[in-house]
């Protein structure tokens, strides 16, 4: 494996973590008639089923960046 695939991996996983709470704090916020309660949101990492399956979405498009950019 490349470098930049690791390096890309690790800046989009941290990012994908940030988005994750991100969304996690907009959806308790929202509170409609479906779901009335808002319960607080703390930031922290996804639950181990989530956490993998965006680790394995990040490090696929990790990978392809870096063929992109080895490519040029």
């Amino acid at each position: 494996m490349q470098r930049i695939t690791f390096i890309t991996f690790g800046v989009f996983m941290v990012e994908a973590i940030v988005h994750y709470n991100i969304g996690a704090k907009a959806a308790t916020r929202n509170a409609n008639v479906d779901n009335p309660v808002v319960s607080p949101s703390k930031l922290g990492v996804p639950p181990t089923k989530d956490l993998l399956r965006m680790a394995i979405w990040v490090f696929v498009f990790s990978f392809i960046s870096a063929k992109l950019i080895k490519n040029k």
